[in-house]
């Protein structure tokens, strides 16, 4: 028996349907603008939670909202529907909205990797407008529906590019070498004709006395950050550091006092979330200033054409919520534009000090709630607890497992959020600085992640504070390397194995470490409960030596 539905529920639906489906879609847009940014300095699950939601719901609402209006043309002889060329007018608007804000793009580093099917999309969104529009013809706002139409497609075109340059193979092609030019090169250098070939990329120098002095400005600590940010977004496509570029930073580094550092790596992640996860890289570019100011135009100019024209045949209902995606146009393209013109890309550009200390005055006081650059938490995992399984909870892992959000619960029970404090930085600055690369960056690493050992658990004189510290920092990254038995199988690991600092060292430290084997072994006995749980797959995988033990060490 099917329940027929109410003509009263069929009139409401089809009076508000498009109508509160374009103002959602507005609001979402309103919400991202200013809460993605957030992302950067906080690790509020609530609020990533948020974004996350916001980001998927803002593309799927304009859908269907575009969908609304496609199937609705043709029903002007219905008193509750929209007006065809309302309607028609107001689906540019939804392109603009499926462009999203220049605050993101992106959730993710795999949504950078659909840019493929958002170029499907950005074509059938077209061609559904188009169609409505058509349908609409002669339609009385022809004129500031076509120049919307055009506004709208430059956002989405936008956002499309930037999810192309910000894709990992693209991103990795734009940094390899040049191998045209270099062939181009070696066959002038062949015939023996006089060359001079200029890749900015490529052969950019560093210049020793440009080195900005102790302590850094607001705006030297922007421009370090962008140099270092060109640096090492190598990482991010797996390639390496020129020795050039590796000895610029270190000798940078080494001269700043802990808190520029840590400044200037703040500024490192801003300017890397721009380019992974907003539109920063396609609009601060002249094309991009170019189209912005082309895009601010025509929906300015929408705006004036349609405030100006006759609208006694239209319901005050529909003139209420034409004005509001109007102003909601407006005011989101003019926060756009001035995010862009005063943000850390324009101080990068400029050399003007002048104007840079404007600029930069101006970004302050419309922060925007993004005066924190991160959130100066540092995550930590507690390796028994990941050890010791409550058994009545065993059925909760199954089920969450079979659902693929293991590690979402695993993150939530066992990891936990910890200030990253003054002291805390200095100490991890003063380590870095003190294990400088002396005998390759091979044998350093190696040296780095081993466990020191001293030949005799037991000393007459204790270690300083600061020698135990660094040491047990040390054990404690070894100790970590241990806990990826589960992804890395090299050596056979049984019940019986355990973990001990063997009476004649093979592996030394550098430093004089008393007391190191009776804390080697407390470690090492809590890292071997973590192996014994993936015992079953037969493999456990430290990059330390592991050593058979006949009796359990007293210390345990």
């Amino acid at each position: 028996m099917v329940v027929p539905i109410p003509n009263k529920v069929k009139r409401m639906w089809r009076e508000w349907n498009l109508r509160v489906a374009v103002l959602i879609s507005l609001f979402f847009q309103v919400l991202l603008i200013f809460i993605a940014p957030s992302r950067k300095n906080t690790k509020n699950r609530i609020v990533t939670l948020l974004v996350w939601g916001a980001y998927l719901l803002a593309d799927w609402i304009a859908v269907l909202s575009v969908g609304l209006i496609c199937s609705g043309q043709g029903n002007d002889c219905d008193e509750y529907c929209v007006k065809d060329d309302l309607a028609a007018f107001w689906a540019p608007f939804l392109l603009l909205h499926l462009g999203g804000p220049d605050t993101i793009t992106a959730f993710s580093l795999e949504d950078n990797e659909l840019w493929l099917r958002h170029l499907l999309g950005l074509f059938i969104q077209l061609a559904a407008v188009v169609y409505a529009f058509w349908q609409s013809v002669p339609n009385q706002f022809q004129i500031p529906t076509i120049f919307m139409f055009f506004a709208g497609t430059i956002k989405y075109a936008e956002r499309t590019r930037a999810l192309y340059l910000a894709c990992f193979g693209n991103l990795k092609r734009s940094m390899l070498p040049n191998y045209a030019l270099l062939i181009k090169e070696v066959k002038l250098m062949l015939d023996n004709i006089p060359f001079g070939i200029v890749n900015g990329k490529e052969l950019e120098t560093w210049d020793e006395e440009s080195l900005t002095p102790n302590p850094l400005t607001d705006i030297d600590v922007v421009k370090n950050g962008y140099m270092f940010f060109q640096i090492i977004k190598r990482l991010i496509v797996f390639l390496t550091f020129t020795f050039p570029e590796r000895h610029k930073s270190r000798k940078i580094f080494l001269e700043m006092t802990c808190k520029d550092a840590f400044r200037v790596m703040e500024m490192e992640l801003n300017f890397m979330y721009d380019a992974l996860y907003t539109k920063m890289v396609v609009v601060q570019r002249k094309i991009g200033y170019a189209f912005r100011f082309i895009c601010s135009v025509l929906i300015v100019v929408s705006f004036a054409l349609f405030a100006s024209h006759h609208k006694h045949q239209l319901q005050p209902l529909d003139i209420v919520v034409t004005y509001t995606l109007l102003i909601g146009a407006v005011g989101l393209d003019f926060v756009s534009l001035v995010k862009l013109i005063f943000s850390n890309y324009t101080i990068v550009s400029l050399n003007n000090s002048n104007a840079e200390e404007i600029v930069f005055a101006i970004k302050e006081r419309l922060s925007f709630g993004e005066r924190c650059q991160r959130s100066n938490f540092v995550s930590q995992h507690s390796l028994i607890s990941d050890c010791i399984i409550n058994e009545q909870f065993k059925w909760f892992e199954r089920v969450v497992d079979f659902f693929g959000l293991k590690d979402f619960f695993d993150e939530i029970q066992y990891k936990r959020n910890s200030p990253l404090t003054d002291d805390l930085k200095e100490f991890i600055l003063m380590d870095v600085r003190i294990f400088p690369v002396h005998s390759g960056i091979h044998q350093n690493a190696r040296n780095f992640l081993t466990i020191p050992t001293a030949p005799s658990p037991f000393s007459e004189h204790p270690p300083r504070a600061h020698t135990r510290r660094l040491y047990l920092r040390r054990v404690t990254s070894s100790a970590t390397t241990l806990t990826r038995a589960r992804t890395r199988h090299l050596l056979p690991l049984t019940s019986a194995t355990r973990l001990h600092a063997p009476t004649q060292p093979r592996l030394t430290s550098a430093l004089p470490l008393p007391y190191a084997a009776p804390a080697i072994v407390r470690l090492s006995c809590a890292a071997s409960l973590h192996c014994t749980r993936v015992r079953q797959n037969g493999y456990c995988a430290p990059r330390l030596r592991l050593f058979r033990y006949r009796a359990p060490p007293p210390f345990c």
